[in-house]
């Protein structure tokens, strides 16, 4: 009886033993599974919030990094499904999670990649009197290094040129290329959103405009291609959702491009520095209204902000076009000394192409009319610059 007393003891003595190393093993693993769990959950919520129609700029900035929250969200699926405990509930509940919310995020992203359909036609050649070569570059307006610009000017050889925050700085360096492209189009300010059009091609009655009474210039032209033929080309630079600022301004500035498109009904082309992404609702609705064809659907995401930067970078510089453009070539340029990297894009006016185009849905119309409404009642005084450097004007 001692003897087997004795063995009970032991065994109850080994078990409560190997329950104690149990417990100490597994808590690292718990919390590990709880931070997991919490991670995702915040990317959840974080994709699902920018389908709200809300202009808190929170919430409006969620959009941009959809690319970043979908590789976060593969990789916290893949630790979740490997973590011990997977089986049980709460590992389910947060693969499960991960899953949607992965879901989610490439719904909205994956269009862009390369393994999508295109949305633009493309050709490999073009007769050079229907061709346009249009680059696009937001200054930075406190960066003055023009040097690494200009010789990318040269070697691209762009035949349209749209820059943003352009001040009296900016507009100095650029008469060195007003013998290359002798019609323009300016309004240089005392803050971030001064813009500028060149042209080597006429323009016809260009104009500056505020649209939705924002404070911020934009730049309404026609143009005249070497063919003969006149296409209209809309540049536009809203202003970003960010902390104090909410996104009213800029969908209004958006909306506004996008219903004038619409009225037009001319080849149209539609470019700027958005400071919002193509997979945003605003650019998707505005290309519904405007038909326009996005070059990166079905090529890349091609990002241009921020420009040194490895992880946190997104497309904010658009280049929207009408079916009457064919694509030959849509590339981002080298970084110049700017947080945005030029977008350059070789387009071939070819209107007897046959090509599919977004069309307005329900709703689009009068959702975009709200919007610009809501705009004019929001729009506020441009940022201040340093003292001492610009002096605006227009010409």
């Amino acid at each position: 009886m001692r003897h087997q007393a004795g063995v009970i003891v032991a065994g109850i003595g080994n078990e409560a033993q190997m329950a104690e190393r149990r417990g100490r093993i597994g808590k690292p693993w718990g919390w590990i599974r709880a931070i997991v769990a919490l991670l995702v959950a915040i990317l959840a919520i974080a994709s699902l919030l920018p389908f709200l129609h809300t202009n808190v700029w929170w919430v409006r900035f969620l959009s941009f990094p959809r690319v970043q929250f979908l590789c976060a969200l593969a990789a916290l699926l893949l630790i979740s499904i490997a973590l011990p405990g997977r089986l049980r509930w709460y590992g389910v509940l947060t693969s499960a999670v991960a899953a949607a919310a992965l879901a989610v995020q490439s719904w909205t992203v994956v269009p862009y990649a390369a393994v999508a359909p295109v949305a633009a036609a493309s050709v490999g050649a073009c007769p050079d009197e229907h061709r346009i070569r249009v680059l696009e570059a937001n200054l930075q307006m406190t960066n003055e290094h023009d040097d690494r610009l200009f010789k990318e000017i040269e070697a691209a050889d762009p035949d349209v040129l749209l820059f943003e925050e352009v001040d009296a700085w900016w507009d100095a360096q650029f008469r060195q290329l007003h013998d290359r492209y002798p019609y323009s189009k300016h309004y240089v300010t005392q803050n971030y959103y001064g813009i500028t059009l060149l042209s080597r091609f006429p323009l016809i009655l260009p104009e500056i405009r505020f649209l939705a009474d924002s404070r911020d210039p934009a730049i309404f032209s026609g143009v005249t291609l070497p063919s003969g033929d006149d296409i209209r080309f809309y540049g536009i630079h809203p202003r970003p959702p960010t902390f104090g600022q909410s996104s009213a301004e800029r969908d209004a500035v958006i909306s506004a491009a996008a219903l004038a498109i619409a009225d037009d009904q001319a080849p149209a082309i539609l470019v700027g520095d958005m400071n919002a992404t193509p997979w945003s609702p605003i650019v998707r609705r505005a290309a519904r209204i405007g038909g326009l064809l996005d070059p990166r659907l079905g090529r890349s995401w091609y990002p241009t902000w921020k420009a040194n930067a490895t992880l946190l970078r997104w497309p904010l510089d658009e280049m929207l076009f009408s079916r009457h453009f064919a694509l030959m070539d849509f590339r981002i340029l080298p970084p110049f000394g700017s947080d945005h990297q030029p977008v350059l894009a070789t387009l071939c006016f070819a209107p007897q192409l046959e090509q599919s185009v977004p069309k307005p849905e329900d709703g689009d119309i009068a959702a975009a009319r709200a919007a610009v409404e809501a705009g004019q009642n929001a729009a506020a005084p441009s940022p201040e610059p340093a003292a001492g450097k610009q002096a605006p004007g227009t010409s």
